[in-house]
């Protein structure tokens, strides 16, 4: 539990605090983690696949044209896959932390232009993607 600890302590003393930690190793590819990180990968790819499907909403806002079902179905996809990384915090207990501050800034979206709310949800999406590959990192001791 203490890698954990010292690996939130840097991530938090960076992402939060902004106070620069001493340079890092190479970064390694997430799917390589050892066991003792289990489920990282997995909400790193969604947070990967959040930002695509940020992607095509911003798109099919833009084009009027676009079905008001296509855009139901963007949302409902964009809604599972936050599901699915709350789901995978708790089931990966030291992954929890990563996964409710994505909640947390999802709680905080602000305004009603749906342009600038997808921008905020994608900036959410980049944030948790570059939380788990800082905090793996830092994990592994780099």
């Amino acid at each position: 539990m203490n890698r954990y600890r010292r690996a939130y302590r840097k991530l938090w003393l960076e992402d939060l605090g902004g106070f620069p930690v001493p340079a890092q190793k190479a970064q390694g590819k997430l799917a390589v983690v050892d066991d003792g990180l289990r489920g990282i990968g997995e909400i790193a790819a969604c947070a990967k696949a959040g930002q695509e499907l940020i992607g095509r909403l911003e798109a099919c806002i833009r084009d009027v044209t676009v079905p008001a079902a296509v855009l139901g179905e963007v949302s409902q996809r964009l809604t599972a896959i936050d599901n699915q990384i709350e789901g995978l915090g708790f089931q990966f207990g030291p992954l929890e932390s990563l996964s409710r501050m994505f909640i947390f800034a999802k709680e905080n979206l602000k305004g009603t232009d749906p342009l600038a709310l997808a921008s905020q949800m994608n900036r959410a999406y980049q944030d948790l993607e570059r939380r788990c590959e800082r905090f793996a990192s830092y994990y592994r001791g780099e």
